[in-house]
């Protein structure tokens, strides 16, 4: 599990109601303060956890980087079809290295976004959409 310093924000998102066996997709929407950009030389990325419900995301793809913010960031989470428990948590964090755009202050930030959801089978479609926003300062 990834360790965020405890300065990190944790925002509490309201519950989203899925089915079993929809997919998830969360568009994470990151901004950095004016006048900066993310360094290459330290990987900026983000990653998917359930702690507690560890069965949530087995078998898939928990960790990207990121390499660009100027459009929001695709996750995909796939619902399994056999559920464990109706209302887990889907954590989904975001590490950030940037650097003034003169390169003389370099930077580390994180947030953390905590997306209960409500697997109740009343959901429609294949898909459940929620957007994840968080302006850096």
């Amino acid at each position: 599990m990834l360790k965020l310093p405890k300065s990190t924000p944790k925002i509490e998102m309201s519950p989203l109601s899925v089915s079993s066996g929809q997919n998830v997709q969360i568009q994470l929407s990151l901004k950095l303060p004016a006048g900066t950009k993310l360094t290459k030389e330290a990987p900026s990325f983000w990653a998917l956890s359930a702690e507690g419900d560890e069965w949530l995301l087995q078998g898939q793809h928990e960790t990207g980087d990121i390499m660009d913010l100027s459009h929001p960031l695709a996750i995909t989470a796939a619902i399994p079809t056999s559920i464990r428990t109706p209302s887990p948590t889907l954590c989904v964090s975001a590490c950030v290295y940037y650097c003034s755009s003169g390169g003389s202050a370099c930077m580390m930030k994180a947030v953390l976004f905590k997306q209960p959801l409500q697997i109740d089978n009343k959901a429609e479609g294949d898909l459940a959409k929620v957007v994840l926003s968080y302006n850096f300062t």
